[in-house]
């Protein structure tokens, strides 16, 4: 299973980026950060893998961005890459 994380540092602008996937109609939820992101305001956002490469322009917008995760579960646990 894959999925991604969107990280940013501040809660408003993950607020905004959330709205915006939505009104796109793309399946997000607001999650906390994980420990392994290192940074964040302590929320993310957690959507397909696919839909963070489609819309990693519009994810990425403004200075609070931290990066994208993306996270596959092993039979070891889980491994999250940034992208």
């Amino acid at each position: 299973m894959e999925y991604a994380i969107a990280v940013y540092l501040s809660r408003n602008v993950t607020m905004q980026a959330y709205n915006a996937l939505i009104r796109r109609g793309v399946n997000v939820v607001i999650v906390s950060t994980p420990k392994f992101a290192g940074a964040g305001c302590g929320l993310s956002l957690k959507m397909s893998a696919e839909s963070a490469r489609q819309y990693r322009n519009l994810l990425s917008g403004g200075e609070s961005f931290a990066g994208i995760f993306l996270v596959r579960r092993t039979a070891r646990g889980s491994v999250a890459i940034k992208i």
